[in-house]
């Protein structure tokens, strides 16, 4: 963890949030305070990264992972501002598109730790759907990050076996 959110870039603060939190135990806070990290998130440059909607679900995620204060709205108020909060489209997506729907999948479930009210039992089976498409997709383009990474999303949404997932496990 360095200065670089603190004095250059602002937005850089989600990535440092998520090496803090992983390095909690090995004293992340002595070397940043924890009110440091507040300051900055108080200073709202870290918002200024809105290309993609899941970005202020990734940022709540990472500031309540590590105690900070925010007036991010609620969890299930972001999820349905991102790809997957609305009507699933399951043309046009690509490699972009799909990094969107794993990284918030990653923070909606807690990396499949946690079931939220707002991803009911239809949106949970539209959303297998999709990453069902999109692991096809990264598999037939031996895309082996995503690949792995829909796995996970896959796993979290429904721990049973599917053939397409002991393809993808063979694969990587």
């Amino acid at each position: 963890l360095h200065e670089f959110p603190f004095r250059h870039e602002p937005r850089a603060l989600v990535g440092h949030l998520a090496l803090w939190v992983a390095l909690r135990e090995r004293g992340s806070a002595l070397i940043v305070p924890r009110e440091r990290l507040q300051g900055l998130l108080d200073a709202g440059g870290a918002l200024a990264d809105a290309r993609e909607p899941y970005r202020a679900l990734e940022l709540r995620y990472y500031a309540e992972a590590a105690g900070l204060r925010h007036d991010l709205p609620a969890e299930g108020e972001l999820f349905g501002r991102t790809l997957l909060g609305g009507e699933l489209p399951v043309a046009a997506w690509n490699e972009r598109t799909a990094y969107a729907v794993t990284h918030t999948l990653f923070y909606a479930t807690d990396y499949g730790l946690a079931r939220p009210a707002y991803l009911g039992e239809a949106k949970r089976r539209d959303v297998l759907e999709l990453l069902r498409v999109l692991l096809q997709a990264a598999l037939d383009a031996e895309h082996w990050d995503l690949t792995g990474e829909l796995v996970l999303c896959h796993q979290s949404l429904e721990p049973a076996d599917h053939p397409l997932l002991r393809e993808a496990w063979r694969a990587l």
